[in-house]
């Protein structure tokens, strides 16, 4: 098993703050960019961070 593997997957060993936010980071923008192509296919609108944070705007206003 590689070193990240183990380090993802063995709970034996603590993990360090560095390591726990640059994973959280990295799980983040990937959902993201899913998320993003997903509505993209469906759509063909972009869907910027914002959007994504704060969803609740697209009932104020269309998007164009």
């Amino acid at each position: 098993m590689g070193e990240l593997a183990l380090r993802l997957f063995d709970f034996r060993k603590p993990v360090d703050r560095r390591f726990y936010f640059v994973t959280g980071l990295v799980l983040m923008v990937g959902k993201y960019i899913i998320d993003a192509l997903a509505v993209y296919a469906v759509t063909s609108l972009q869907w910027t961070p914002i959007d994504y944070l704060i969803p609740l705007l697209q009932v104020r206003g269309e998007k164009v």
